[in-house]
């Protein structure tokens, strides 16, 4: 097992704003310190910078760039107690670096990623089938054979952590536009409302009865095998999966059942939460992540963030002044809903850029994520954004916003209608940031010309839903008469 979660809790020294925070000032202080030193000997500065490059490095698990950081600061001869805690970085490092991955997925990486945030593969609708349970996408493959490390490559990439596993209508679909050549005929050997999370508990209950009854001996492969599950099952509930959900089976059936699901239905795991599954694995760990993880309280405090670092929201990518409740939301159907990953695509879909470094500080409006639907549900950072988005969300729900504006015109005149168009316009500008009126060329827009527009009709008419499916000549016709 390397680095479990309870290694990567916070030590003595935790930074104001974060570790991500603290990154960056290192990285200025480091370039700025470099550029001052007179000479070789001059370099205590530099080394305290760099020192603190590749502490944050290793705090937030970015292995290959704490390497190079811990090499470099080495080669600057530090402290003896500096270099102490550098040479352990590295080995940390090697450690992890050198670990191979259980599941082999993809051949060229750099090919991987390009394709992820360029949103010409979607994580979680990836067909990542498993050797006896065929329905899974590649978070759910990467829980159940216990790979630590691909799972959190997926869940940076975008995951949802409680996403169905494919129905047979889906597989079926897949198999034929395709899949037939590549993967065979894949059944739905668990009913797709199970989660990645239930079957990890599941086969490690499976494993404890194995072990209480003699059926299988504990020997080293058996023991880092059910380490990593554990891992991996720890990592998904400091995420926030849900542990409440109960593991569904299809009717037994001796004869077409693989002896997994056979066992699963003979120790009646059916039926059974997450909960009880961990209380039946005697899994402590698990239990202890439970218990971190048993409220919405304790959830919004203690959930990891989703770029891999095991550190909580707050001590990681939500650490920046004004940041402490924006890592999260209970507006959707009231269910807690964390932030989306920061490592993921934009959700903006402007850009192939990861969320953190395109549109993450640059907005009144963040997106958290349904892990169970893939949905990202905006949340405003003020009161005037929220009452925009409201105004939005009230426009979408009205056939395009024919009948909201109506009501709202009802009863002013023509002058008040046209301040309020202005007003309107002045409230989305000003919240706009100067990332977003670049992406949306709001500064190209005139808004004379569309108030001059309104000012030649009898009544107000606004743009909606509606207009896209006008004819070219009727939509001529209409604005002709617009301009008489």
């Amino acid at each position: 097992m390397y680095f479990s979660a309870s290694t990567q809790t916070p030590t003595e020294y935790t930074p104001e704003h974060g570790w991500v925070i603290e990154l960056q000032d290192a990285k200025k202080a480091a370039k700025k310190a470099k550029a001052s030193a007179k000479d070789d000997d001059d370099n205590a500065l530099q080394i305290l910078a760099q020192f603190r490059v590749a502490r944050a490095y290793h705090k937030l698990r970015q292995y290959k760039a704490c390497k190079a950081a811990s090499s470099l600061c080495l080669a600057l001869k530090p402290h003896v107690e500096h270099k102490k805690l550098l040479m352990k970085f590295r080995s940390d490092a090697d450690a992890y670096l050198n670990k191979d991955p259980v599941l082999q997925f993809d051949n060229d990486l750099k090919k991987t990623h390009a394709d992820f945030m360029a949103g010409r593969r979607e994580v979680n609708g990836v067909l990542s089938p498993h050797s006896i349970i065929r329905n899974t996408n590649r978070l759910q493959a990467c829980a159940i054979m216990g790979d630590v490390q691909n799972l959190e490559i997926a869940i940076k990439y975008g995951a949802a952590l409680d996403f169905p596993f494919f129905s047979q209508k889906w597989l079926d679909q897949v198999y034929r536009s395709g899949g037939k050549e590549r993967f065979g005929y894949l059944k739905e050997v668990v009913p797709s409302d199970n989660t990645a999370l239930l079957l990890v508990c599941a086969l490690l209950c499976q494993t404890q009865v194995n072990l209480e009854t003699k059926l299988i001996v504990m020997n080293e492969d058996l023991r880092e095998t059910v380490e990593n599950l554990v891992e991996c099952a720890e990592v998904l509930i400091m995420l926030g999966a849900d542990v409440k959900r109960k593991l569904r089976l299809h009717p037994r059936n001796d004869d077409l059942d693989d002896l997994l699901i056979t066992n699963f239905h003979q120790r009646d795991f059916g039926g059974k939460s997450v909960i009880e599954l961990v209380e039946r694995s005697r899994q402590p760990r698990l239990a202890k992540a439970i218990r971190a993880m048993m409220t919405d309280d304790l959830k919004i405090a203690n959930a990891y963030c989703r770029c891999g670092s095991r550190l909580r929201w707050r001590d990681c990518h939500a650490g920046g002044p004004d940041e402490e409740d924006s890592h999260h939301t209970t507006s959707f159907k009231g269910k807690l809903c964390f932030r989306y990953s920061p490592m993921a695509r934009c959700p903006c879909d402007l850009t192939e850029k990861p969320y953190f470094d395109c549109c993450w500080n640059s907005g009144k409006r963040i997106h958290c994520f349904d892990d169970t639907t893939t949905y990202k549900e905006p949340k405003m950072r003020c009161e005037t954004g929220e009452k925009v988005l409201n105004m939005v969300n009230t426009m979408r729900s009205t056939k395009g916003g024919g009948v909201f504006w109506s009501k709202i015109f009802e009863h002013v005149g023509k002058g008040g209608w046209l301040e309020m168009v202005k007003i309107s316009w002045d409230a989305i500008y000003l919240h706009l940031t100067k990332e977003e009126r670049e992406k949306s060329l709001i500064d190209t827009y005139d808004r004379k010309v569309y108030i001059g527009v309104l000012e030649r009709l009898e009544t107000p008419r606004v743009w909606s839903g509606v207009h896209w499916n006008t004819g070219e000549s009727e939509l001529l016709e209409e604005v002709k008469h617009w301009n008489e």
